[in-house]
C-alpha cells in the first residue's frame, strides 16, 4: 500500500494547528520557515485543494485542515500510549552488572532485604570482574566504572573515596605507644595496585612501608581487615555496612581521592526512559 502522506507532513499539520504560526513549527522540527511552507504547498499538491488561509500576516490552517489535524493529534497520542503501553510488558527482566566486590559485600544483601511491593521487573545480578566487557555482555545497566559507548548515558552517583580502616583490636594494637600508627601496622593492599604508593603521596609523607600483605581481591582484602590482619585502603562505599556497625573503624581521618575513579551508574539509551529502569536507578541511589 502506497502512503501519500509521510510521517513528517502529518506531524507538520498537527503543530502548525497547535502552534498557529509557521516559526514555532519550524523551531519544534529543527528546519527553517521556508521549509515549513515548501512542506505545505507540497501537502496541499498532493490533497488538490487548499489546506491553509490568511489570519492576519500569519498562514494557517483552514476549519477542514484544523478537523483533520485534529484527528491526526488523537491518532499520534493513541500511538504513543500503546508503544509505552507494549514497552511496560516487554522489559520483564533488567540485566545488571556491579562490581565484584560492591556485588559480593553489599549489593546482593541489599537485594535479599530489598521491599520488592510494587517492583515492576526482575533484576539480574552479574558481577563483574575486571576484564569483562559490559558491552560484549549485553547488560540493561552496569553498576561500577563509567561506560564510555554511545549505547549507554552514564552518571557519576559518587567519587571513589578511599579510606584506611582495620578491625577495632588491630587498632588498640597498632596505637600502643608513642609511635605513629603506620610504624606498627601491617598495610593490606591488592597485587599489582599501588593505592598506599598514592596515599602516602597525598596524605601521609613520612611514612615508610614496612610490612605489607598482598591479596588477589578486594573481597579477600576486606576479609583480613576484618580478621585483624593490618589496615586497609578500602572504597569508603564498599565498607559503609561495617563501619556503621563497628566491625571496622577508620584509621586515619584524611581519605584518598582518586579523581578519574567513582561509582557510575550506566543505562542503555535505549530503555532509558523505561518505568521499571527509573524505578531501578532511583532504588540504586537512594541505597547507594
Amino acid at each position: 500500500m502506497k502512503h501519500i502522506f509521510t510521517h513528517k507532513q502529518l506531524q507538520l499539520l498537527v503543530l502548525l494547528h497547535r502552534f498557529g504560526n509557521q516559526s514555532d513549527v519550524a523551531n519544534s522540527l529543527n528546519i527553517t520557515v521556508s521549509a515549513v511552507s515548501h512542506q505545505l504547498r507540497r501537502i496541499e499538491q498532493l490533497c488538490g485543494f487548499p489546506l491553509t488561509c490568511k489570519n492576519g500576516r500569519q498562514m494557517v490552517l483552514n476549519e477542514q485542515a484544523k478537523q483533520f489535524a485534529d484527528a491526526l493529534a488523537q491518532h499520534f497520542a493513541e500511538i504513543d500510549t500503546l508503544a509505552t503501553q507494549f514497552l511496560n510488558q516487554a522489559l520483564t527482566t533488567i540485566n545488571i552488572g556491579v562490581d565484584s566486590a560492591l556485588a559480593m559485600n553489599r549489593f546482593t544483601q541489599a537485594l535479599s532485604l530489598r521491599d520488592i511491593s510494587g517492583t515492576e521487573s526482575d533484576l539480574r545480578v552479574r558481577m563483574l570482574q575486571c576484564n569483562d566487557d559490559p558491552v560484549t555482555l549485553g547488560l540493561d545497566m552496569v553498576l561500577g566504572q563509567r561506560i564510555v559507548d554511545p549505547q549507554y548515558q552514564s552518571e557519576l552517583l559518587q567519587r571513589e573515596e578511599y579510606i584506611a580502616v582495620c578491625s577495632p583490636a588491630y587498632l588498640a594494637k597498632i596505637t600502643k605507644g608513642t609511635e605513629h600508627w603506620t610504624a606498627n601496622a601491617t598495610l593490606l593492599t591488592l597485587e599489582d595496585v599501588n593505592e598506599w604508593a598514592q596515599w602516602q603521596a597525598t596524605v601521609y609523607p613520612a611514612l615508610s612501608i614496612k610490612r605489607q600483605t598482598y591479596f588477589s581481591h578486594t573481597i579477600l582484602l576486606l576479609q583480613a581487615a576484618l580478621n585483624h590482619q593490618g589496615v586497609a585502603l578500602l572504597e569508603k562505599a564498599l565498607v559503609k555496612e561495617q563501619l556503621s556497625n563497628g566491625l571496622l573503624r577508620v584509621v586515619e581521618p584524611t581519605s584518598l581521592m582518586v579523581p578519574e575513579r567513582g561509582y557510575y551508574l550506566s543505562v542503555r539509551r535505549q530503555i532509558a526512559g523505561h518505568t521499571s529502569v527509573k524505578q531501578e536507578i532511583r532504588w540504586i541511589k537512594q541505597w547507594l
